[in-house]
């Protein structure tokens, strides 16, 4: 096989990992994913409404609550199914999305309402909480995908809205889980169970938006345990990315690419993912903030500006909304100075939290000078900064140990992965290297841990860990790709 046909077929799997469009992105969420072989009648069909009184009697012949809720779960995700439908057959045909919408948004109010009848152990101990949450994520990705087909503009903007408060109300229902579970850290297990198995190379990044969305609807225990989960989905990401520069850079999978343009254009695909630009926005500053590598920050720069223009565009940048992004980030830090008093690991957290700091300040010189975009941007800044000192705050010593055995773990799937698929040395040197790197670095860090070495070199190590196994990740996803495309003799 020729070098230039080698080099085309890679650039095919790497266009693969971040250009995504809307429409291509929605196309991987199909029915099967849902549970549903066919969603039956749909809103849009005058007789719908025999469907709706089937479900009625159904509801009416239910009675314990795990079996409601599990009913009621059914028939969101019945309706979830519709709007995906509706999708494929009649993809520009506002009226039966609206309706499909407002149904959605009943059911979740409703399913909201159940779940909070449910006791803690009917909660955590059944099938129903990884089910729950595996549906929330896919119709997010729904609901994103309608976003995007029916983009905020004037003649748009009431079903727009309509859309941004089916997301609220499904993430009203997931939020009242921690409530139901005394133990926080396994709703965050759980929940990771849940977000590894989903598909498509942006599911952390989609998660990580997903959490943002409940950050601020649960309570704080929760919320520290899923910014822990945010930070490391980001941090796995990001590591991801970095594997796919590497496989660029390397003949690590049997070819070689030098085209950086298209790498660019790869990158700047991402501003055209589905969804609401503010959340894509705000998530993508906290991924920046976790990121060493040059060559990928100076990427993901380059998507913030697009996802910014984008903002502003949509008219997102406003007064009001640059006003609110600047108390965010103000009530952030101020969060952050709080418990600074009560944390076990407070070294190294003023670099971040000065560079928090000085961005609002950015942001409220912006703001007075009526530069409200730059105030918004400014703001963003200064709120990831600041939850990325709250992530680091909110670690115990006693996580170290955790953390390190789940990198364990996640260091063993990944060899048995290689082996299990033939992945040789000579032909892979880069997967190899850094397997014998992330070993060696496995075992300095447990090193560290049980010399009780400062918090900050531990957090770092571990950090590092992190991206590098998920660089491991993604080499070994494009030489599979790679192998996939070659032609056996």
């Amino acid at each position: 096989m020729g070098r230039n046909l080698l080099k085309v077929l890679f650039s095919v799997s790497l266009s693969a990992f971040l250009a995504i469009s809307g429409p291509v992105f929605a196309q991987d969420l199909t029915l099967q994913d849902l549970g549903i072989e066919q969603p039956g009648i749909l809103p849009s069909n005058p007789f719908y409404f025999f469907k709706s009184w089937g479900r009625t009697i159904r509801q009416t012949l239910t009675f314990s609550d795990i079996s409601r809720v599990e009913l009621q779960l059914e028939i969101l995700n019945e309706q979830a199914a519709e709007v995906r439908k509706l999708a494929e057959i009649n993809p520009d045909k506002l009226e039966g999305f609206e309706r499909a919408v407002k149904n959605y948004i009943d059911s979740a109010v409703a399913l909201k309402t159940r779940v909070q009848a449910l006791k803690p152990n009917q909660v955590g101990n059944s099938k129903f909480l990884d089910l729950f949450l595996d549906r929330a994520l896919k119709h997010k990705e729904i609901l994103d995908e309608l976003m995007g087909r029916f983009k905020k503009n004037e003649s748009y903007e009431e079903f727009y809205n309509l859309i941004i408060e089916a997301e609220e109300r499904l993430t009203d229902a997931v939020a009242v889980i921690p409530g139901n579970i005394e133990d926080a850290k396994k709703f965050r297990d759980r929940f990771q169970s849940v977000i590894v198995k989903q598909k498509g190379e942006l599911r952390e990044f989609i998660a990580s938006e997903f959490i943002d969305q409940l950050e601020p609807k649960i309570r704080r225990d929760a919320r520290d345990e899923l910014l822990k989960l945010k930070d490391s989905l980001l941090l796995r990401w990001a590591g991801r990315l970095r594997g796919l520069r590497a496989a660029i850079d390397n003949n690590s999978v049997g070819a070689s690419f030098s085209a950086s343009g298209t790498e660019n254009q790869t990158f700047n695909a991402l501003s055209n993912f589905p969804g609401d630009a503010k959340r894509r926005l705000k998530v993508l500053d906290e991924a920046r903030e976790k990121i060493a590598d040059i060559s990928v920050k100076n990427n993901i720069n380059i998507i913030r500006q697009q996802i910014l223009d984008t903002v502003r565009e949509e008219g997102g940048a406003s007064k009001a909304n640059a006003e609110s992004a600047i108390a965010d980030a103000g009530n952030i830090i101020t969060e952050v100075r709080a418990r600074l008093a009560e944390a076990e690991n407070r070294a190294g957290i003023s670099g971040i939290l000065d560079r928090a700091i000085f961005n609002l300040a950015a942001a409220k010189n912006f703001f007075e000078d009526g530069s409200y975009g730059s105030a918004y941007s400014s703001a963003l800044a200064a709120s990831a900064a600041a939850k990325n000192a709250l992530s680091s705050l909110i670690v115990k010593a006693t996580d170290y140990g955790d953390e390190l055995q789940s990198i364990k773990q996640y260091y063993d799937a990944l060899s048995a992965k290689t082996k299990d698929n033939g992945l040789i040395a000579d032909q892979n040197p880069k997967i190899f290297a850094l397997m014998k790197n992330a070993e060696s670095q496995i075992v300095k860090t447990a090193d560290l841990i049980n010399s009780g070495s400062d918090s900050p070199k531990i957090a770092s190590a571990i950090r590092e860990l992190k991206a590098i196994l998920s660089s491991i990740e993604q080499l070994i996803e494009e030489a599979l790709k790679f192998n996939a495309s070659v032609p056996t003799p």
